[in-house]
């Protein structure tokens, strides 16, 4: 265990002032919320769940967690490095776990671009772009689900300022992803403008972005195991979604599938700004905000049985997925590179 420790430590960015703002942050908005909370009316909430619900719900986060394990193995394969499907599952718990508990800004993605890149060591710069492209995959997927349940939740938004915004936003996100995405993967850098030109020659050891950049192209090219990519983007989604409507049956909240969807999807991708540690008080503040724009708590409900099903929802989110996140710190100090090494599939 001390040695475990030891580890944790030594691999993680614990010490800066990106750190400390973060866990300022954290601590600043998960003390106002909590603060609000009544507590009392909270574990009978918790004590009247129907536990075979939150149960379902963590079997099924722990389904969602393997097809993304299996979509960075695939999204790897496009770059010549194989990796068994149970080494892409280690890894992804490791990163959940360290996703969740550390004050790095890159948190689990990092750790798994350190085991993957010794693994591949050749390919440094093709390993860590797979992570980069699978976090856009999973991004990207969330985005375009939100936009999907966007319409039937449209009537209930536009009537409020703050729901319009963010259905702007999401559009917005959208179509600049999509053009970014678009503008890497056909247009020839030699078509860049003089400008992009002059500013490229100025960055030192540019040909590793040069490298990264064709190993991007390559996902292009290689259309049946991109495109085997997104549909694992939208199932890993779906099961997401189901994993918030398993809970919302488990503690009486009244909501919908599509509302699970637009709510869950916006949550994502706030969270994933570095703005708190793990997310945390980002999450349990957007979910009460969102489940107020969109009506599943009463405005008037806000400060008492509302505000408390909205916390205790968030809550028991994070629990489905710290689940999983402490089995991967279970593999985390245990796990041997030379055993990882032995996994790998030619």
């Amino acid at each position: 265990m001390k040695y475990f420790f030891h580890r944790l430590l030594r691999s993680s960015p614990l010490v800066g002032w990106h750190s400390i703002a973060k866990a300022v942050v954290t601590v600043t908005v998960l003390g106002y919320l909590l603060t609000r909370v009544n507590w009392p009316n909270l574990w009978l909430q918790l004590a009247s769940a129907e536990w075979a619900w939150i149960i379902a719900a963590i079997v099924i986060a722990g389904f969602s967690l393997l097809v993304v394990s299996i979509r960075w193995q695939v999204l790897l394969r496009v770059q010549g490095i194989g990796l068994s499907t149970a080494t892409a599952l280690s890894l992804t718990l490791i990163g959940q776990f360290f996703n969740t508990f550390l004050f790095g800004s890159v948190g689990g993605d990092a750790m798994k671009a350190v085991y993957v890149m010794r693994i591949a060591p050749s390919q440094k710069s093709r390993a860590m772009l797979s992570i980069v492209v699978d976090r856009g995959f999973g991004l990207l997927g969330f985005i375009v689900c939100g936009l999907s349940a966007l319409p039937w939740e449209m009537r209930g938004l536009l009537q409020q300022e703050d729901g319009k915004t963010i259905a702007i936003s999401l559009l917005v996100i959208l179509v600049m992803s999509l053009l970014l995405i678009a503008l890497l993967l056909v247009t020839p850098f030699s078509r860049f403008p003089g400008v992009a030109h002059r500013y490229w020659s100025k960055i030192p050891k540019r040909h590793i972005f040069q490298n990264m950049l064709s190993a991007l192209r390559a996902y292009a090219k290689a259309k049946k195991l991109s495109g085997a990519a997104a549909c694992l983007t939208i199932v890993s989604c779906l099961l997401v979604f189901l994993v918030g409507y398993s809970l919302s049956r488990a503690i009486h909240l009244d909501a919908t599938y599509f509302q699970m969807i637009l709510s869950i999807s916006i949550v994502t991708v706030i969270v994933t700004l570095p703005i708190s540690v793990g997310g945390h008080g980002l999450r349990e503040g957007s979910f009460i905000l969102l489940f107020l724009l969109l009506g599943v708590i009463p405005q008037e409900a806000s400060d008492d049985a509302g505000y408390v099903l909205a916390v205790l929802f968030s809550m028991l989110f994070f629990v489905a997925y710290l689940f999983w996140g402490l089995i991967g710190g279970m593999i985390y100090a245990s796990y041997k590179h030379s055993d990882s090494c032995k996994k790998v599939v030619a």
